[in-house]
């Protein structure tokens, strides 16, 4: 969270311009989240998910990303409204979080200000 020493560090002052909240109950989180009317779109290597680039991006959403290592949880992935990947060539099948975060986040803003 940006209260993080590293994080503050890291964002260098950019937290301040983002509302954020933090939830230890993920589930419960993109419960409210959809009953505010957010749709939930987890980012993650997946036979069943459209790439990023297929995607009609809606204004109201939350991107869920999972760990490097494990990827987001099959549990979390049954409730979310979509589920999008991003598409590799050759026989490296995932990016670094952080990296694949900012090309769906930048794919996301091209494709909601046409």
């Amino acid at each position: 969270t940006p209260q993080n020493s590293n994080v503050l560090k890291t964002a260098m002052g950019t937290e301040k311009h983002i509302t954020w909240q933090n939830s230890d109950d993920i589930k419960e989180l993109i419960c409210t989240l959809k009953s505010n009317d957010v749709k939930i779109y987890a980012l993650e290597s997946n036979p069943k998910a459209d790439t990023i680039n297929q995607v009609e991006w809606e204004e109201n959403i939350a991107i869920l990303v999972g760990n490097e290592a494990l990827g987001i949880p099959d549990d979390l992935l049954q409730i979310v409204d979509k589920i999008v990947s991003i598409p590799l060539r050759g026989w490296k099948n995932s990016l670094n979080v952080g990296v694949a975060t900012a090309i769906c986040l930048y794919e996301i803003e091209q494709n909601l200000s046409k």
